[in-house]
C-alpha cells in the first residue's frame, strides 16, 4: 500500500472510440510519488511526480521526471502539466481528457 496519498493515488483510465473505428486507450497509476503511463500503442513511461503547486479553483500542477523503458537511450524527460480536479473524486481532466478512477468495487 502507498505511504504517500494524495488525490492521484490510484488508478485513472481514459478511451474512447471515434465514428471511424478508431479507439484509444491510457491508463496512468500514481502512488507513494511514482506514477506509470500505459497506452494502447508501444508508450509508455515510469518516473516520479510531484504536486508542485494546489491552485484555488481545484487543480494541480504536477512536475513530471521519467526515462521512456521502450527505448534504451534511457534519456531523462521533465514534464509540468495541469490537472483539473472536479467535485467527483473519482474524475479528473488532463488537457482535456475526462480520467476515471478505477474503483475495486
Amino acid at each position: 500500500a502507498p505511504r504517500v496519498y494524495d488525490e492521484l493515488t490510484g488508478r485513472w483510465t481514459a478511451g474512447a472510440t471515434n465514428r471511424d473505428g478508431y479507439s484509444w486507450f491510457m491508463e496512468y497509476t500514481f502512488g507513494d510519488g511514482t506514477f506509470a503511463l500505459t497506452t494502447d500503442t508501444s508508450y509508455r513511461e515510469e518516473g516520479v511526480y510531484e504536486i508542485t503547486k494546489r491552485y484555488m479553483d481545484g487543480s494541480i500542477e504536477i512536475h513530471k521526471t521519467w526515462g521512456d523503458p521502450s527505448t534504451d537511450t534511457g534519456q531523462v524527460k521533465e514534464y509540468t502539466f495541469v490537472i483539473l480536479t472536479t467535485e467527483d473524486p473519482n474524475l479528473i481532466y488532463l488537457e482535456g481528457v475526462a480520467l476515471r478512477r478505477v474503483t475495486d468495487e
